[in-house]
């Protein structure tokens, strides 16, 4: 297999593989959103988490066709950095829901799932 194609290859799985954990974070933290409405905001991290991965599944979707590598690659650092905001949002939420454990239950999850999203850029 030559060089070039190996490269598309390993970038398009890349982006496959984001586009699995996004819908993932979608899914799960979507019904979280309306667990968490209050007087105190505690909900906001929760739509910022569902937005950013509303986000990067559009944006994986409208470039599902385009095969060239730097797009892939483009797509693929885009979505990484996504990841990466993900995992300051978590902190954040982490850092401001410490005193309400029941709106704290689900940021540990936000933050191992924002984690392993930014790995798998780098492990594939």
């Amino acid at each position: 297999m030559e060089e070039n194609a190996k490269t598309a290859v390993v970038e398009f799985a890349r982006m496959r593989t984001f586009l699995y954990f996004y819908i993932a974070s979608f899914v799960i933290f979507l019904g979280v959103i309306f667990e968490e409405v209050g007087p105190d905001f505690h909900e906001i991290d929760d739509i910022l988490f569902v937005l950013f991965a509303l986000i990067a599944i559009i944006m994986i979707a409208y470039r599902w066709k385009k095969r060239s590598i730097s797009t892939l690659k483009f797509t693929n650092n885009v979505c990484a950095l996504i990841a990466f905001l993900l995992i300051l949002v978590s902190i954040y939420a982490i850092i401001i829901e410490l005193g309400d454990a029941a709106d704290l239950g689900d940021d540990i999850p936000q933050f191992i799932l924002s984690i392993l999203i930014l790995l798998s850029r780098f492990i594939l």
